[in-house]
C-alpha cells in the first residue's frame, strides 16, 4: 500500500509540474514574440534605417530627374532651327555638372546599403534595388552618347525612367519591412508624392525638348498626354493617404505663381501640336525646375514623417520587450509558488480517495465513504465519489426491481426509441441539404430529408435514385447509373470511382451539387449517403460575374481600337446570320464558318459567344439534331445578349472611317491649295485604302492576349510593311479568317523559356508580321521561331485520315485539309482541324494562295499571296509633299495607275 501511495504522489507531483512547464513555455513565447516585433524592420539594421533608406532614395531620384531634364533640353537644342551654340554650351556644361551630383547621390545610397546584409532584405526590395543599380549603370554608359547628341529622346526617357521607376518601386517595397499601419501609410504617401514628382519631371524633360526643338517629335505628344493623365491619378492617390497638413502643402505648391505659370506653358504645349509654341525653352526649364524642386521638398517632408514614425515605433517595441521580460519572470515565480501549494492539497485529498477506492475494490463494500479533506474541486470530487458509491447501492436495488418487471422496462425502452427516431426525423426535415440513404442497388430508402423531396418529389417504392432525380432525362439517368455501377462493382478503387462520379447536374433551370458518402462492410460498398445541394444561385452569380468581366474587356478593346471592333462586330454578325439560316453547302463549310466565328470572338474576349460557338461545334460533331438546334439557339441568345450590351455604346453609326498620316494630310492640303482637282480625286481614292499598320497592331494585340489566356509568355513582335494601304472591303474575310493563324502560332508554335534555352534560343519567342507588294499582288507573311511542325505526327494523322502523306508537299496539303489536327484533345482553342482549312478557303476566295514552310525546332512561316483589286491603292510609302510638282502623275507616285 505504501508503494502504491508513493506512485500516486509521484504522479501528482508531475501533474502539478505540467502547468509550471506550460507557463514557462508561454512566457518564453511572449518574450520571443516581443523580440520578433523588434526585428520586423531589422533586415537593414533597424527601423530607423528604413526611414534613412527612403530619404536617400528620394535624394537619388531628385538628382536623376534633374539630369534627365538637362539631357532632354540638350538634345532639343541640337535639333533647333536656328541653333543657339552659346545656349547649347551652357546646357551641356550644366549637364556634366549635374552628372557628378547624380553620381554622388547614388554613391551615398550604395555606401549606405554596403554596410547592410542585403540577403536579409525582402525579395521585392532587393530585386528593385538591383534593378535600379543596373539601370543606373546603363545610363552612365549612355551619357557620352547624350552629350554628343547621338542619343534619341526616347532612349533618354527610357534610361532615366527605368532607373527612377526602380528606385520608386524600391521605396514602395520598404512597406514589406513593417506591418505597422502608420508606417505603411507614411511610406504609401511618400511613394505617391514621388510618383507625382516623377510625372512632373518627365513633363519637364519632354516639354523642354519640344520647346527647344520647336515641335514635338513623333509619338512625344501622346506620351505627354499620358503623363498628364497619370499625374492626376497619382495626385488623387496621394490625397487619400497623406495627412491634412501634407495635403495642404501639396495644394500650396500647385497654387504657387511658378506652378501656375508652368501649367500655362504646359497648356500651351498641349494646345499647339504643330510647333510655333512662342515659349522660351529656358524660361520653361527654370520655372518647371522650380516646381519639381518644390515637390522634392514635399518628398523630404514625407520622408521625415516616416523617420518620426519609425523612431516612435522603435521606442514602443523596446518598451514592449522590457515589459514582456518582467511579466515572464513574475508569472514564473507566482506559478512555482502556486504549484507547490496546490500540489500538497491535491496529494492529501487524492491519497484519501485512493485509500477508500482500494478498500471498495478489495472488499466490494459500497457502504464505505471517503473523508472530505477540502472544499475545493477535489472536495467536490470526493463528494461525487461518495455519491457514486450511493448510486451503485441504489442501482443494485433497482436491478432487483427491474428483474421482476422486465416487460414494463422493454415497453419504456421502445417509447424512448420512438422519441429518438422522431427527433431524428425533425433533424432531417430541417436541414437545407437533400439527404437520402441508398442501398447497393441505388434504391432510395425512407430515411431522407424533406429538402430531398422538395428538390425532386417523393420517389416511388424501390425506385433507383438515378432515375428519380433525372426527372425523365435519359442521358442524365444513364450517366448517374454508370457512376453508381463503378462505385459498387469494386472494379475500381472506391476513391477513384468517387472522384470520377458526376458531381454537378442540371434539372430544368435548377443546378445541384452531388456528393456520396459510402457505407462499407469491410472493403465492399453496400450503400451510400447521397447529399444534394442546390447551387443554382452560385451558378447564376458566377455567370453574372463572367458577363461583367466580358463587358469590361469589351469596353477596354472598344476604347483602344474602335474601328477594329466595329469590323469584328459586323463580320461576326454576318457569320452568325449564315449559321442561323444554315446557308451552307456542306457540314465542312458550316464548321469553317463556325470555327472562324468562335476564334474571332475568343480573340476579342467575347467569352460567352465563343463558348456558345464551341458548344455548337460539339453538337455538330456528335451529329445530334436536337442538341444541335438547342446549341444554335443558345448561340443566338448569347449573341443577342452581347449585342444588346454593346450596341448602345457603338451607336447607330457603324459605317466606315478612314485614317490618314500627317504626311498624307499635308499632301492633301497642298493639292487643295494648288487647285489640282484631278490629283485631289486620286488622293481621295488613295486614302480610302486601309493602312496595314492597324491590322498588324490588332494581330499583335491578339497574339499577346491569347498568350496570356493560355498561360504562355508574351512573344516579341516585329512588324514591317505597315505603311501599305489596301482596299478595305476586299480583304475583310481574309482578316476574319486570319484569327486561325494567330491561334495556331500561340497554341502550336510558342515554346516555354526552358524549352527555348535547351534548344539554344533566346528565352523569349519572336513573331514577325510583314507585308509587301509584288507584281500587283499583296504578300503577307506570319513567322514564328518556335516549335515548328511535327511532320511525323502530320504524316501519321494524314495516313489515318486516308490522305496522301509521302512527300513534304503532300503533308502541307494535309495541314490545310479539313478535319486534320495534330492536337489530341479538342479545346476551345484548337483540335477540330478546321482553322487552317478556313484560312485556305479565305485566300482562294480572293484568288490567292497560302504556302507553308516549317522545320521542327526552327519555327513556321505562313505566306499569303493575294491579288489586289484591278486598281491597287498603294505600293509603297506615301511620298512627302516636296516630291510632288504641278505636273506629276499623282497615282504613279503613290504606286497606283488607271
Amino acid at each position: 500500500m505504501l508503494a502504491s501511495f508513493r506512485k500516486i504522489a509521484f504522479k501528482l507531483a508531475v501533474l502539478a509540474g505540467v502547468p509550471v512547464l506550460g507557463v514557462l513555455l508561454l512566457s518564453g513565447q511572449i518574450a520571443l514574440s516581443a523580440r520578433d516585433r523588434a526585428r520586423t524592420a531589422d533586415a537593414i539594421g533597424s527601423i530607423e534605417d528604413l526611414a534613412e533608406l527612403s530619404a536617400r532614395v528620394t535624394d537619388a531620384v531628385d538628382e536623376l530627374q534633374t539630369e534627365r531634364a538637362l539631357a532632354a533640353l540638350s538634345l532639343g537644342l541640337r535639333d533647333a532651327d536656328p541653333p543657339d551654340p552659346a545656349l547649347q554650351q551652357r546646357v551641356d556644361a550644366n549637364l556634366l555638372a549635374q552628372e557628378r551630383k547624380t553620381d554622388a547621390a547614388a554613391s551615398e545610397t550604395d555606401e549606405f546599403l554596403a554596410t547592410r546584409d542585403r540577403s536579409r532584405l525582402p525579395q521585392r526590395l532587393r530585386s528593385d534595388l538591383e534593378k535600379a543599380q543596373s539601370s543606373f549603370e546603363r545610363a552612365r554608359k549612355e551619357r557620352p552618347e547624350i552629350v554628343s547628341g547621338r542619343a534619341s529622346l526616347n532612349s533618354v526617357l527610357e534610361l532615366y525612367g527605368n532607373t527612377n521607376d526602380a528606385l520608386i518601386d524600391a521605396t514602395a517595397a520598404l512597406r514589406g519591412l513593417s506591418e505597422d499601419g502608420d508606417m505603411v501609410k507614411g511610406l504609401t504617401s511618400l511613394v505617391a508624392i514621388m510618383q507625382v514628382q516623377e510625372c512632373e519631371s518627365r513633363e519637364h524633360a519632354v516639354v523642354s525638348h519640344a520647346f527647344a526643338r520647336g515641335e514635338f517629335p513623333p509619338g512625344l505628344y501622346r506620351y505627354l498626354v499620358t503623363l498628364v493623365t497619370e499625374q492626376g491619378v497619382h495626385a488623387a492617390f496621394l490625397q487619400s493617404f497623406a495627412t491634412t497638413d501634407q495635403t495642404e502643402s501639396f495644394r500650396r505648391v500647385l497654387q504657387s505663381p511658378g506652378s501656375l505659370r508652368a501649367s500655362q506653358m504646359l497648356d500651351r504645349a498641349l494646345d499647339v501640336t504643330e510647333g510655333n509654341f512662342n515659349v522660351d525653352a529656358g524660361d520653361w526649364f527654370a520655372i518647371q525646375q522650380g516646381k519639381v524642386h518644390a515637390l522634392a521638398g514635399l518628398e523630404e517632408e514625407h520622408a521625415e514623417r516616416v523617420r518620426r514614425i519609425a523612431t516612435s515605433k522603435v521606442k514602443q517595441t523596446r518598451r514592449a520587450v522590457r515589459y514582456s521580460e518582467a511579466l515572464m519572470l513574475a508569472v514564473v515565480l507566482i506559478s512555482v509558488l502556486l504549484a507547490v501549494a496546490i500540489g500538497r492539497g491535491i496529494t492529501r485529498s487524492v491519497l484519501s480517495l485512493a485509500k477508500v477506492a482500494g478498500q471498495v475494490q478489495r472488499d466490494k463494500d459500497f457502504s464505505l465513504r471517503a473523508v472530505v479533506e477540502s472544499q475545493d474541486e477535489l472536495g467536490t470530487l470526493t463528494h461525487a465519489f461518495n455519491e457514486m458509491l450511493s448510486g451503485i447501492q441504489d442501482r443494485d436495488r433497482e436491478l432487483g426491481s427491474h428483474r421482476a418487471n422486465l416487460e414494463s422496462l422493454v415497453a419504456d425502452r421502445t417509447i424512448a426509441l420512438s422519441k429518438r427516431n422522431g427527433e431524428m426525423r425533425l433533424v432531417l426535415d430541417t436541414v437545407e441539404q437533400g439527404l437520402a440513404t441508398l442501398d447497393k442497388n441505388g434504391r432510395i430508402s425512407a430515411e431522407r430529408s424533406r429538402a430531398f423531396d422538395s428538390f425532386f418529389g417523393s420517389p416511388a417504392p424501390d425506385e433507383p435514385y438515378f432515375k428519380h432525380i433525372a426527372r425523365g432525362n435519359s442521358e442524365l439517368s444513364m450517366t448517374l447509373e454508370l457512376d453508381w455501377s463503378q462505385m459498387t462493382e469494386g472494379f475500381l478503387p472506391i476513391e477513384l470511382a468517387l472522384a470520377q462520379a458526376t458531381n454537378h447536374i442540371q434539372v430544368g433551370d435548377a443546378h445541384f451539387a452531388l456528393g456520396y458518402q459510402p457505407i462499407l462492410e469491410g472493403e465492399e460498398m453496400t450503400g451510400a449517403l447521397l447529399t444534394v445541394s442546390d447551387v443554382s444561385s452560385e451558378i447564376v452569380a458566377a455567370r453574372n460575374e463572367a458577363l461583367q468581366k466580358e463587358q469590361f474587356k469589351t469596353f477596354a478593346r472598344l476604347m483602344k481600337d474602335r474601328s477594329g471592333y466595329l469590323e469584328f462586330f459586323r463580320e461576326t454578325r454576318r457569320l452568325l446570320e449564315q449559321v442561323q439560316l444554315d446557308q451552307f453547302d456542306s457540314v465542312t463549310e458550316k464548321l469553317r464558318a463556325l470555327h472562324t466565328l468562335k476564334g474571332n470572338a475568343a480573340l476579342f474576349d467575347v467569352t460567352s459567344v465563343a463558348e456558345a460557338a464551341h458548344a455548337l461545334e460539339q453538337a455538330l460533331s456528335n451529329a445530334a439534331a436536337g442538341s444541335e438546334q438547342a446549341a444554335r439557339d443558345n448561340l443566338t441568345s448569347a449573341w443577342e445578349a452581347f449585342a444588346g450590351s454593346i450596341l448602345p455604346i457603338l451607336g447607330e453609326d457603324l459605317g466606315e472611317r478612314y485614317e490618314m498620316t500627317r504626311s498624307e494630310l499635308d499632301q492633301v492640303v497642298r493639292v487643295i491649295r494648288e487647285g489640282r482637282s484631278a490629283d485631289l480625286e486620286r488622293l481621295a481614292q488613295y486614302v480610302q485604302g486601309e493602312p496595314l499598320r492597324k491590322r498588324f497592331e490588332r494581330v499583335a494585340d491578339q497574339l499577346r492576349s491569347l498568350s496570356q489566356r493560355l498561360g504562355k509568355s508574351e512573344p516579341a513582335i516585329s512588324v514591317s510593311g505597315g505603311e501599305l494601304r489596301v482596299p478595305p472591303e476586299r480583304f475583310l474575310t481574309f482578316w476574319s479568317a486570319f484569327a486561325h493563324v494567330v491561334r495556331n502560332i500561340v497554341d502550336h508554335g510558342l515554346e516555354s523559356a526552358e524549352e527555348r534555352l535547351l534548344a539554344g534560343k533566346p528565352p523569349r519567342n519572336h513573331v514577325t508580321l510583314s507585308a509587301r507588294l509584288a507584281a500587283n499582288t499583296l504578300v503577307i507573311e506570319a513567322r514564328d521561331d518556335g516549335k515548328g511542325i511535327d511532320w511525323a505526327k502530320v504524316a501519321e494523322r494524314a495516313r489515318a485520315s486516308g490522305l496522301a502523306h509521302h512527300t513534304r508537299a503532300q503533308l502541307i496539303e494535309a495541314v490545310f485539309a479539313p478535319g486534320l489536327s495534330t492536337t489530341n484533345v479538342v479545346s476551345e482553342t484548337s483540335g477540330r482541324g478546321v482553322g487552317m482549312s478556313a484560312m485556305l478557303e479565305a485566300c482562294r476566295a480572293l484568288g490567292g494562295e497560302c504556302t507553308l514552310e516549317s522545320e521542327p525546332g526552327q519555327g513556321t512561316k505562313f505566306t499569303f499571296t493575294l491579288p489586289l483589286a484591278p486598281t491597287p491603292l498603294s505600293r509603297r510609302r506615301f511620298p512627302p509633299a516636296s516630291s510632288f510638282s504641278a505636273g506629276d502623275d499623282l497615282l504613279d507616285e503613290v504606286g497606283g495607275g488607271r
